[in-house]
């Protein structure tokens, strides 16, 4: 323990104490205070009185008392110490010394210390530094396993695809591939890899790892619809690959250009690549922990390379204090969601999010949850207007889909409390606690607690439990709830994320879908794999969502609405279909 710590101890003891002020204590007090042996106290007491923190008299013989002097403010004292952790990269083991000092007035001023730290930083001659706060740690930066979009958004920064879909001009451009050709009705795909590429450690990438990429995501998601197509992958050349599917797969290069198929290194180390990632991208990351994470422009990227040249993220848990942060603060800020809300900043970038928040029933359960009237009761139990206006934040519109439609707000109905009472007593609810599980994070915790209190009121027992995602995406965790709490935020190209969604074993749709309403859905999907039009791709997928709402298999929720505050100082700002920044096209203005 810093002898910061110990210090601060004494004075929490002798708070009636001011500064400079001589009093007598005995040395069995000190070592209780201190929590140490009476030798130990000593040597840490001889410190302090070094540091010029305190003077301290020990008392000549036995029964004598001591004398004891403060001389230093312990707050001080703890946000210099506090500070000095933050400049070495340590926000964490900051932020836990001030938690656990519990003194409220110290945690404001360091809050407040902190929020001053965020912005533009200038890091020298022409060298722009972003620095900006998030609530959590990014830990999960694989692409092959990625299921939040904060992770989505990072590996974009981090990695490249085989190609991107450009939503402005609807259709895919080329990436680290720069041309790909199709046989067979889309069974025989050849591709053309651009040459001089470097992965982020320097070496040159080749269709080998274009190749590993491929049998690498199979391997943990070996009953994907499209993998478990491939019949081989065969290299034609150090830049050259065929893929060979046991059917046509006209949407190969589409699924190519998600995240989860960006291209990795084959020697990757599986050990510790989740977190220290190895990409080609735009931006290499070389700082990754529970305080930050760190990325810094690819100098030898092949595309264009970013203005920024470092980018930080500090992890601030849940945004604690974030108050305090100035929205006129002359720095150029740059806050995402809660961020933004939290510190009474107004947004400069809104839109509204193509997905939706949502309740599904776990309809492979026996019991009440088969029972259509029971869930019907709580459908019409909910108001989602009133979930809005007491919840707020980013919760913005009531959903009747995945996609925010026109009106579409009409085909949700105010609660009917009446309706869902005998609805209720029509069932064959007896009483029994369900289990709602969700994920955990601040707004589906607080949607968990509203819905909870809804159905008390209605006369359902529910309790509910929050996981780390990648824990509540278990196949087995999604088994046991009776009800999950999620969400999904449609990507650049929606039809492949609702296809994923409908399809894939770590959804928490697909594992609760009842098996009728499954053979339906699925039916839905394979003739949308199959059709080479996007729209009317998405028609087979708007039938799959009125087949699980109008079973109430699936209770849809609310629509969210995406926002970011920034400083005019800042060009080239825009959000990507998770309400990102695409951080490769930001630019500073310099201010005189």
């Amino acid at each position: 323990m810093e002898i910061e710590k110990y210090y601060f101890r004494l004075r929490q003891r002798y708070s009636h104490q001011g500064e400079n002020q001589a009093f007598p204590v005995k040395m069995d007090e000190l070592t209780d205070a201190l929590g140490c042996t009476r030798r130990n106290a000593q040597l840490l007491l001889m410190r302090m009185s070094q540091m010029e923190l305190l003077v301290w008299e020990p008392g000549r013989g036995r029964g004598h008392l001591s004398r004891l002097t403060f001389l230093g403010s312990h707050q001080d004292l703890v946000l210099e110490l506090a500070r000095r952790k933050v400049q070495e990269g340590r926000l964490n083991e900051a932020l836990g010394l001030v938690d656990s000092l519990q003194d409220g007035h110290l945690a404001e001023l360091f809050a407040a210390w902190l929020s001053s730290q965020f912005g533009v930083v200038p890091g020298g001659e022409s060298i722009d530094i972003l620095r900006f706060p998030f609530y959590r740690e990014v830990p999960d930066l694989d692409p092959a396993g990625v299921i939040r979009r904060t992770e989505a958004h990072w590996i974009e920064q981090i990695f490249d695809p085989l190609c991107t879909y450009s939503a402005e001009e609807g259709r895919l451009v080329p990436g680290l591939a720069h041309a790909w050709e199709s046989e067979d009705n889309g069974q025989i795909w050849r591709i053309h890899l651009r040459k001089g590429i470097l992965f982020h450690h320097g070496r040159r990438m080749t269709a080998e790892d274009v190749k590993f990429t491929l049998e690498r995501v199979r391997r943990f998601q070996p009953e994907d619809w499209m993998l478990s197509a491939i019949q081989r992958i065969q290299i034609q050349g150090k830049y050259e690959l065929e893929v060979q599917f046991d059917r046509p797969m006209g949407l190969f290069m589409n699924v190519m250009a998600s995240e989860r198929y960006c291209i990795v290194p084959a020697d990757l180390d599986e050990a510790s690549f989740a977190r220290n990632p190895i990409g080609t991208g735009p931006f290499k990351l070389t700082h990754n922990d529970s305080s930050m994470l760190v990325v810094q422009a690819h100098e030898h990227y092949f595309g264009t390379r970013p203005h920024l040249d470092r980018i930080e993220m500090w992890v601030w848990p849940n945004y604690q204090g974030i108050h305090t942060l100035q929205p006129q603060d002359p720095k150029a800020q740059l806050l995402y969601f809660e961020a933004q809300t939290l510190s009474g900043a107004k947004p400069h970038l809104q839109q509204l999010e193509q997905g939706s928040t949502y309740l599904t029933f776990n309809m492979k359960k026996p019991g009440v949850l088969q029972d259509a009237k029971f869930r019907q009761a709580v459908h019409s139990a909910i108001d989602r207007g009133k979930m809005i206006r007491e919840l707020g934040e980013i919760r913005t519109r009531p959903s009747a889909g995945f996609f925010p439609y026109p009106g579409d707000s009409g085909c949700i109905q105010p609660a009917l409390l009446e309706e869902s009472r005998r609805l209720l007593s029509e069932s064959s609810y007896q009483g029994e606690t369900l289990w709602l599980y969700t994920y955990a994070m601040p707004s589906n915790e607080e949607n968990a607690a509203w819905i909870q209190a809804c159905c008390r009121s209605l006369g359902i027992q529910l309790a509910w439990r929050a996981f780390p995602i990648r824990e509540l995406s278990e196949p087995e965790r999604i088994k046991e709830a009776d009800l999950i709490l999620g969400g999904e935020v449609l990507g650049e190209q929606p039809d492949l994320t609702l296809i994923n969604l409908y399809t894939s074993a770590t959804s928490f749709v697909r594992g609760h879908l009842g098996s009728d309403v499954a053979v339906e859905v699925d039916a839905c999907i394979s003739r949308c794999i199959a059709e080479s039009n996007a729209q009317l791709r998405i028609k087979e997928l708007l039938k799959a969502e009125k087949l699980i709402r109008s079973s109430y298999n699936v209770l849809f929720l609310y629509h969210s609405v995406q926002t970011a505050n920034y400083d005019g100082a800042f060009g080239g700002m825009s959000l990507n279909a998770w309400g990102k920044v695409r951080y490769k096209d930001v630019w500073i203005r310099r201010r005189k």
